[in-house]
């Protein structure tokens, strides 16, 4: 015989060591809601975290910064003039950003990036903020070996020192 889905209430089973009781309910009746268990210091944690946030963020480092330091901020007064850089990415996010400040601060910038037409536009927006910025495009897939290869000798081709590589 089949087991009918609306049993009404079963006998508890208990397992060997009388640790574990199972009790089956009727399919029609919802289960139990769950209940949390009652902690009376969750409100007074709550406003000891809050409290200690702004302190935790506003905190600086032994570098004296902290989260909210800009890349500004912390390359304020540091001159890369000199100095050769690859940015690969450079098209757009991080990179984009790390040719921005490198290229502000004096670096010559090699864009090192899939799309060279993302990367003029953000070539573009870097020298209207930084008029004597030097950068350059060359294109670098670094999924194809063969790409890695051509950059290479590109690179090489220009005779330029490569002092950081932002990878």
């Amino acid at each position: 015989m089949l087991a009918s889905p609306t049993l009404q209430r079963a006998t508890p089973m208990r397992t060997v060591d009388s640790f574990l009781f199972l009790e089956f309910f009727s399919a029609s009746r919802p289960p139990p809601p769950l209940r949390h268990r009652w902690n009376p210091f969750i409100g007074e944690e709550k406003r000891r975290e809050e409290k200690m946030l702004p302190w935790i963020f506003s905190r600086k480092g032994a570098s004296g910064f902290s989260w909210a330091s800009t890349v500004d901020h912390v390359t304020a007064g540091i001159s890369a003039s000199g100095l050769t850089t690859i940015v690969t990415g450079a098209s757009s996010g991080i990179g984009a950003e790390t040719a921005r400040v490198l290229a502000g601060r004096g670096a010559h910038v090699v864009m090192a990036v899939r799309n060279l037409a993302a990367a003029e536009d953000v070539r573009q927006a870097v020298l209207a903020e930084s008029p004597a910025a030097s950068l350059d495009l060359m294109e670098l897939d670094l999924s194809s070996l063969a790409s890695v290869r051509k950059f290479d000798g590109d690179f090489d081709a220009t005779g330029l020192p490569l002092n950081i590589l932002v990878f």
